[in-house]
């Protein structure tokens, strides 16, 4: 995973959890392609391009909690998979 990309998912999750980025470890990064432009993750009537999106599956931790967030290559969608 890009340098500027595992910033961005830090920063993500420092916001969405309300977790200081300097407490967030990346433990595993694994590049992957989506089935959408919502990463698969998509919310109930949420529209979604239909098209295949390179990007990321990021597992971070800050000791305690463990998240997957889902990106895509550039970094403009970032969304939680899941909390541990």
């Amino acid at each position: 995973m890009p340098e500027s990309l595992r910033d961005a998912v830090l920063m993500a999750i420092a916001v969405d959890q309300s977790v200081p980025a300097d407490q967030l470890q990346l433990i595993d990064a694994t590049a992957q392609t989506w089935p959408d432009g919502c990463l698969g993750l998509a919310d109930a009537g949420e529209f979604c391009t239909l098209a295949l999106v390179d990007g990321w599956a990021a597992t971070v931790t800050d000791g305690e909690y463990i998240w997957i967030y889902r990106t895509d290559s550039d970094g403009t969608q970032i969304r939680l998979e899941s909390k541990a």
